[in-house]
This record gives structure tokens, C-alpha cells and sequence, in this order.
């Protein structure tokens, strides 16, 4: 059988096939002898997303996983329980359409019988023929989804195609020989769309992405002339306007930044896919940009004081442009690119306070506040993070715009360490405090925690400034009270509504601050 059987050596992302119909058989790693169980529930998680692209074809999966259909997201068609060695596994069955019956040798009036369905043939169509894969220990395998009855308190019951039958019933032309009124009869059920065992399209998917796509078309055309007048290339152009489509769409030149924020569902985790592809397939012609330039995101809701972590490794990244400079911007590693947009405006207001002043910018990020501080003239600047990936970003933002320099200084530490540890006296004139919610570090043993924190903060970095000097303070935590007595070196006033670019909808992205020293 050699000549029957083709080896090929292939990252398991990559699997395609050019067969319209067949069978993947698998036995993915367990983990469990080289105790890298959650390695081997990573591989599981790829599963749906990449077998959907086999959309007419069966799987079956032999797994340890004793969550593999959470991990999967949805039920497979039939389970068995067995032993591979001394390790309990599961043989998952996910069946997918059958092939059509067509056989050589069938005449038309035979196949045009069979279409009627056997309760309207004289004769009953044969057996259809299936290649939904070999049987289980001598069990035939089921000809159809219905044929697949649970057998053991181990497999689970499904309609043909996971799709419910629809009887219609029409008037018949025929009148009966007694003279009476015709009788409407049951018409033959309308054939169910065959179902992929992983993916397919939601019922509505369409009709949403239609509904995206002319809200896209309103705002694209609404927001052609603004930008442009302003010298403005990265702004939002869509925040969850429709709430069957909970996305938001932000623009990096000819980019698409689009993030999915989690809702709850009913799709599977495969048909999930689908959707996302199908809106990104639709913002992409809609918004006329390279289907290539489109990148998504999912934001989770943070639980149990949880972090954003690293999404991906592929390091796509461009040059994005805001006032004349230049942002290196990663489109797809991480849930945010390194140019938050909404603080747009901010960063044009220290641009035009920071000539001849020393500017520092705590939890730093990428450096953003910095590069406006420096390009508007100040004479030093001090950049603040925990991060090295972040401070490292900062100094590259720096050096495309050709600010780099001894009085531009990055520094490694966490914030409230900085403060604490800093000498006294009045060092600094103009300061931004862009603050996270909740931000924890195995180099620090303090958790940063933005509602029991801002009071030192503020106390202590007011304390290294001289009268008249300015903070920005913000925080994209909604429910942050701000006491003002709990700062009263200060004159505070908020300025949130200020600081809100007109392209964003959602007016509470936000809140601000500025402090000037008493």
C-alpha cells in the first residue's frame, strides 16, 4: 500500500486538503507522561478553528482531556470511552455532511424517485453509501445523523445536520373521484443545508454583516472630510454602534484595528471564527482596505484582578503618523498597538505647555506623552515603567523621530518605587499620570491598584514639583472615585469632556484630570 499512502511533514495550523469529502483521524499529545498538560490543551483549543477549514469532511479525535468538548467548544456526534494503554481516553466523533448519493448505473427516474423520499417512491432508495469513517469494534456506522443513537450514557443524541426538519403542506391539483374538495397533502421536506462539523456560518451572520456594512458605509462617509482637515490618519470609526455586532473598528492609515469584546452566545467556538471572518471580510471592502491589513483582537472581561496578556508573536507592526511624528505601532501581538487614541488630544496639550519644561511620564508605556513632550520643546524628560519591552518600544518611538538624547531618560522601576525612593526637592514642571486599573509584576511585591493608590501618587509626585506645576492625571476605570481633599497640595478640575476625541462615541473612554500645584 505504499503507493496508497503520502507522508508530509506540516505545522498542524497549516492542514488543507484539495478532497471535497474525507476524514481527519487524530491522537493529539496528552500531556500527561511529560506533565505538560496545559501545552497539550492549547493544541486542543486550535482544533475547531483549524479543522473548519475542512467544512465537508468527519473527525475523529482520541483525547485524555477530560474537558476536550469545553475545550473544543461544542459536543461531538458520538463518544466512546476506552483505554489507550492504562490512559482512560474519549474517541470524540464529529460527523459532517455525506457525500451526495449519486452511483453509477441509477437511472433519472430512480434518483428522481429518491428525491421524492421513500414515503413517495414505489421502490425504496438503496442504502446510501458514507465515508464517515470505519466502524467502532464491529459497529456499523451510522448512514445518517439520526441513525446515530446514543448507545451508552456516553454518546449523545443529533438531528441530521444539527438543523430541525420544516414540514410545508401545499393544496394537491388533483381532485377526488367522490366529488369532494381537494385535500391539501404534505409536500416532500425541503432538504436541510448540509452542516460542517465544525463551523458554518450563525443563522443571522448575514444579516448582521449587512447591517455592519452600511453603518460602515455612514460613518466612513461621515468621517472622510474630518480627519483629513485635521491632519488625523488613526481614529476610531466604529464602537459596538450595533449591539448584534459588538465590535470596535479604529484606523492606522490603511490598517484595520478591530477589537471583539466578549459577550455571551450560543455559537460554537468554530462558528464563532466564521462570524469574525465574515465581518472582517466585510469591514475589509467596505472600508476598501487590503484584506492582508486587517487585524482583530478579543477583549475578555477581566476577572479576579486579571491582565491583558501577549496575544501573538508575529510582530507585524508599521509606522503610524499623529502631528507630524511617528508611532511604531504592533497591529498584531498585543490587545492594544502602543498608541492609545483617545488620548489624542491630551498629547497635544502637553505638546503645548512642555517649551522649557522637565517633563515626566509615569507608567509610560510606549512613550507616546514623551515623544509630544520632547518634540514641543522640553528640556529633559523622564520616562517611567516596569516593562522592558515597553521602555525599549519608547526609545525606538524616540529615535524615529529623531529625539534621542542624554536629557531623555528611561527608566526601569515601578512607579510608586520611583516616587517613594526619589530625592526631595522640585525636579519636574509638567507630569502625566496615564494610569492603569490594575497592574501586578513578579519584580515588584506591590500590587498597583488604582483606586487605593492615586492619593500617594498624586501626594508624592506633587511633592517633587514647584508651585504652578501641572499634572495630567487619567484612568479608563469608570468607577474610580476621585476624592479631591485626599490630594490638597492642588488645584484640581476634570476635564474629561475636553479630553474625548470627537471620533469617539463613547464619551466615558476615559476620565481626566489637571492638577496644578498650590
Amino acid at each position: 500500500v505504499a503507493d496508497d499512502i503520502h507522508f508530509q511533514v506540516k505545522e498542524f495550523g497549516d492542514l488543507t486538503s484539495k478532497r471535497q469529502y474525507g476524514m481527519v483521524v487524530t491522537n493529539p499529545p496528552y500531556g500527561l507522561r511529560l506533565g505538560v498538560e496545559e501545552e497539550a490543551a492549547d493544541i486542543v483549543r486550535q482544533m475547531p478553528d483549524i479543522l473548519r477549514k475542512l467544512p465537508t469532511w468527519s473527525h475523529f479525535i482520541l483525547s485524555a482531556a477530560p474537558n476536550f468538548e469545553e475545550l473544543v467548544g461544542q459536543q461531538a456526534t458520538r463518544r466512546r470511552k476506552l483505554y489507550n494503554g492504562r490512559i482512560q481516553c474519549t474517541y470524540f466523533q464529529f460527523y459532517g455532511p455525506r457525500p451526495p448519493r449519486r452511483a453509477e448505473g441509477v437511472s433519472a427516474e430512480r434518483l428522481a424517485a429518491e428525491d421524492l423520499g421513500p414515503e413517495e417512491s414505489e421502490e425504496q432508495p438503496p442504502e446510501p453509501e458514507t465515508s464517515l469513517g470505519p466502524a467502532v469494534e464491529g459497529e456499523a456506522p451510522p448512514q445518517t445523523a439520526e441513525d446515530a443513537v446514543p448507545s451508552s450514557e456516553y454518546e449523545v443524541p443529533s438531528t441530521e445536520y444539527g438543523v430541525p426538519s420544516t414540514e410545508y403542506s401545499v393544496p394537491s391539483t388533483e381532485h377526488p373521484s367522490d366529488g369532494t374538495s381537494p385535500q391539501p397533502r404534505p409536500a416532500p421536506r425541503p432538504r436541510p443545508e448540509p452542516k460542517p462539523a465544525f463551523g458554518g456560518l450563525p443563522t443571522r451572520a448575514k444579516d448582521q454583516a449587512l447591517l455592519f456594512h452600511n453603518r460602515l458605509t455612514k460613518l466612513a462617509r461621515h468621517l472622510r472630510r474630518w480627519p483629513t482637515k485635521q491632519g488625523i490618519t488613526c481614529y476610531r470609526l466604529y464602537d459596538r454602534d450595533i449591539p448584534e455586532v459588538p465590535l470596535v473598528v479604529d484606523r492606522y492609515e490603511n490598517y484595520l484595528h478591530i477589537a471583539e469584546f466578549e459577550r455571551p452566545n450560543e455559537h460554537t467556538l468554530a462558528e464563532h471564527s466564521e462570524w469574525i471572518d465574515l465581518m472582517l471580510d466585510t469591514a475589509a471592502e467596505t472600508l476598501e482596505v487590503p484584506r492582508d491589513h486587517v487585524f482583530c483582537k478579543r477583549r475578555e472581561r477581566q476577572r479576579d484582578l486579571g491582565q491583558y496578556e501577549r496575544q501573538a508573536a508575529e510582530q507585524h507592526t508599521t509606522i503610524a503618523n499623529e502631528g507630524g511624528l511617528k508611532f511604531l505601532i504592533n497591529l498584531s501581538d498585543y490587545v492594544d498597538t502602543g498608541l492609545f487614541l483617545d488620548h489624542r488630544i491630551t498629547r497635544g496639550m502637553v505638546r503645548e505647555q512642555a517649551a522649557g519644561k522637565r517633563f515626566l511620564n509615569l507608567f509610560c508605556y510606549t512613550g507616546a506623552f514623551t515623544v509630544h513632550a520632547a518634540a514641543g520643546g522640553a528640556v529633559s524628560t523622564t520616562s517611567v515603567d516596569l516593562s522592558n519591552t515597553y521602555l525599549d518600544w519608547a526609545r525606538k518611538n524616540l529615535n524615529i523621530n529623531n529625539l534621542l538624547g542624554e536629557q531623555h531618560r528611561l527608566t526601569r522601576r515601578d512607579t510608586l518605587g520611583f516616587l517613594r525612593e526619589h530625592p526631595p526637592g522640585e525636579h519636574y514642571d509638567l507630569a502625566v499620570a496615564d494610569v492603569p486599573t490594575y497592574s501586578r509584576s513578579k519584580a515588584t511585591e506591590e500590587d498597583w491598584d488604582v483606586q487605593r493608590d492615586y492619593p500617594e501618587l498624586l501626594g508624592r509626585l506633587l511633592d517633587l514639583m514647584p508651585t504652578g506645576g501641572v499634572v495630567y492625571f487619567s484612568s479608563n476605570f469608570r468607577r474610580l472615585k476621585f476624592d479631591e481633599t485626599a490630594v490638597p497640595q492642588a488645584t484640581i478640575r476634570e476635564i474629561s469632556r475636553q479630553t474625548v476625541p470627537a471620533d469617539f462615541r463613547n464619551k466615558r473612554i476615559h476620565r481626566a484630570w489637571r492638577l496644578v500645584k498650590r
